[in-house]
Order: C-alpha cells, then structure tokens, then sequence
C-alpha cells in the first residue's frame, strides 16, 4: 500500500473543515464569492504554502469519491430528465436551450485563437452547466491531455463570480413583480423593500 505523509482520518478531517469553512463564509457573503472558489483558493493557498501535503487528496480517498460521484452523474444525469414537465413550459424550456446554443457557440468562436482549441472545446460545458459537466469534461480528457483537465474546474470555481449577481437581480425583479400582484399599492412601503434585500426570503407576501 502507499504510505502518504497523513493519515486517512487526518486527510478526510482537514477536508472536510475546508468544505465548511468555504460553506460558512460563501453563506455569510451571499454567494457573492461562490463557495466553489472559496474552497479553490484554499487548497491552493495550503498546497502553495506548505500547509497541506500535496498527497492529501489521494490519502483521504477523494480520488475514489471522485471516480464514483462521476459515474453516477453519467447515470443520473439522463434519467433524471423529466419530459413532462419540459413539455409544460416549452417557451422556457426553448430559451435554456437556445441560450446554452449561443453560449456554446460564441465559445467555440471566440475562444480557439485565444486559448487554443482543446480548451476551448471543454469551456462549452463548463459554462452551460455545472459540477456534472465539469467532472465529465475533466474525465474526458484526463487520459488523454491531464494537464488540461483541471480547466472545466477553473471555469466552475470562477464563473459563480459572475453569474450570481446577475441571478440575484433577476430574482429581485421577479420578487418586486410578483410583490406588486399581491400587495395593495398603499402596502408596498419600506416594509416590503427591506423585504426583498435577500432575493431568496420575501417577507410578508403570504
């Protein structure tokens, strides 16, 4: 068996207080700075100072979590699809799918002359979707070119910076709007602006 500088409890303890640390703080900034990053940054800092072995990951099994976690999202990913409901809301169910298209485009036109053409093939996916997309790019290309396969990652870690305000001023928008069909206009006063400060918690519309 391979001897690593920490133990399996040691490794799996430290990481597990990174991914709370990271949590807690994302939560306390409102994922303004994403917790994927946060928890990048981290490891980074550790890996870079000294702080964490760089054999930590391997000795706390992540790398098996990793290999399992994928392939369930493979799996799942299908499966989980519900035709119904798409059938519901076509007209939105249309416009993910067109935004994704001129998204995945406007990266495989844009991107090649300036990071070249592998990665821009594995930005496309990054973008769009998520973790999932990330692990299957990254695993997509780890036998092939590894030393690209940290690449989808960088984009999830770095892209929450950018997609979240835009998300909490689209949810303000809607908060406002539905708020403005439910309250009379003499109740629409301080009380339901402070509401919406928070997108996700609307006071007082029940």
């Amino acid at each position: 068996m391979p001897t690593y500088t920490w133990s399996f409890a040691q490794s799996f303890l430290v990481f597990l207080l990174i991914v709370f640390i990271s949590q807690t703080a994302a939560t306390r900034l409102r994922s303004l700075v994403p917790m994927p990053l946060l928890f990048g940054v981290l490891f980074a800092a550790g890996f870079a100072t000294g702080l964490l072995p760089k054999d930590m990951l391997l000795a706390a099994n992540m790398v098996a979590v990793g290999t399992i976690a994928f392939n369930v999202l493979v799996v799942h990913s299908g499966t989980m699809v519900d035709i119904p409901q798409l059938l519901s809301h076509k007209k939105e169910a249309l416009l993910c799918t067109l935004s994704a298209l001129v998204m995945a485009a406007v990266c495989l036109a844009v991107l090649p002359p300036l990071i070249g053409r592998d990665l821009a093939l594995l930005a496309p996916g990054s973008v769009v979707g998520g973790g999932a997309s990330c692990a299957i790019g990254s695993r997509w290309v780890s036998s092939v070119r590894p030393e690209i396969s940290f690449y989808p990652w960088m984009i999830f870690m770095f892209q929450g910076l950018f997609s979240v305000p835009v998300v909490i001023w689209a949810l303000k928008k809607e908060a406002a709007r539905m708020a403005g069909h439910r309250l009379p206009r003499s109740g629409r006063s301080a009380k339901f602006r402070s509401s919406i400060r928070h997108p996700l918690i609307i006071w007082g519309l029940s």
